[in-house]
């Protein structure tokens, strides 16, 4: 439509017009007319981008964008601070699971169990790793000590039909190590357990035996950042864990969603991992359904880890650098 015209132009398929001057008149592809009995413009079809470039131009956008988030990625790869960096690439065969990450603190992941490799954020350039059906994990080892934690990742959740839904989980929750899930109410949670040692028990009703809980930990939630309606969407989420400055910080699609202080009671400093799963738990410590399954209803396609602090600056700029916008 245009200023004192209006007109009707097929570029694909085919248009029933009904109604004033129309009785059921069909126009199929490449036909056009007036719907006000002015002239047609004759011209306004060639005007029109066709599908066939529509889907080409998209297809270069995605292909432009993914090349500036591979070269993000590989100058990210050289950072001194990661711990580990398993990229949205695309070009890996097998079970093994690349860590692109110079430092020497992990290997290669390694696929378990009914994982599938699916398309990614960026479809044909990349891939992800769906976890949906239960046993499916990604397995890591990761060797060191270290005074900070920054995790981040991109993931498409289909439903989250657990208690709790694995991102990052460390086996046996010993002191300085760190899980990361998300509720089944859409809330983040991080924690780092504190004291192992320590023999807690919870109540869970009053004609319910206290479950015991693993140690001393504080779990932090963000605030609810997904309901059923967002399913099939991406996201950005990442956690810091700062104790040298006593914060939590967790972020969703660059922006803070939860800002926590550490108490005196919960503080550690020297922060490590050993064997841990991307997806899911390995060695839960309690059997029960509710809590042991945990594997993620979705598919990771990144995961970043440092051992750094990173400032909301930084959260934001790995966000920019591998979300897809239109050009």
């Amino acid at each position: 439509m245009s200023e004192g015209k209006a007109q009707v132009a097929v570029i694909d398929g085919e248009v029933l017009l009904r109604g004033n001057q129309f009785d059921d008149d069909l126009l199929q592809a490449g036909e056009q007319t007036s719907l006000d009995h002015k002239a047609v413009d004759s011209d306004l079809l060639s005007r029109i981008p066709q599908l066939d470039a529509i889907e080409q131009q998209s297809t270069d956008d995605q292909k432009k964008q993914y090349n500036a988030y591979r070269d993000f990625m590989k100058e990210l790869a050289t950072d001194s601070r990661l711990i580990a960096l398993y990229p949205s690439e695309k070009d890996f065969t097998g079970r093994r699971y690349p860590n692109t990450a110079e430092t020497d603190y992990a290997s290669a992941g390694q696929l378990l169990g009914p994982v599938e490799i699916v398309p990614g954020r960026f479809e044909k350039e990349s891939v992800g790793v769906l976890t949906s059906r239960p046993g499916s994990r990604i397995r890591t080892k990761i060797n060191g000590t270290f005074s900070a934690y920054t995790f981040s990742c991109w993931a498409k959740i289909n439903s989250l039909k657990h208690e709790y839904n694995a991102l990052f989980l460390s086996d046996g929750y010993e002191n300085g190590e760190p899980h990361w899930q998300i509720r089944h109410d859409g809330k983040l949670m991080f924690s780092v357990m504190v004291d192992d040692s320590q023999e807690l028990f919870y109540s869970t009703g009053p004609n319910s035996p206290p479950i015991q809980d693993k140690g001393l930990h504080h779990v932090y939630f963000s605030e609810s950042f997904w309901t059923p309606s967002m399913t099939g969407q991406w996201f950005h989420l990442a956690a810091v864990y700062d104790p040298a400055a006593r914060s939590v910080i967790q972020y969703v699609n660059g922006k803070v969603t939860c800002r926590e202080k550490i108490k005196d009671e919960f503080i550690i400093h020297d922060l490590s991992i050993g064997a841990a799963e991307i997806g899911n738990w390995g060695q839960p410590f309690r059997k029960t359904p509710d809590f042991a399954v945990r594997n993620l209803d979705g598919v990771i396609d990144e995961m970043i880890i440092l051992n750094a602090a990173l400032s909301s600056d930084e959260i934001y700029d790995i966000y920019l650098a591998g979300s897809i916008h239109e050009e």
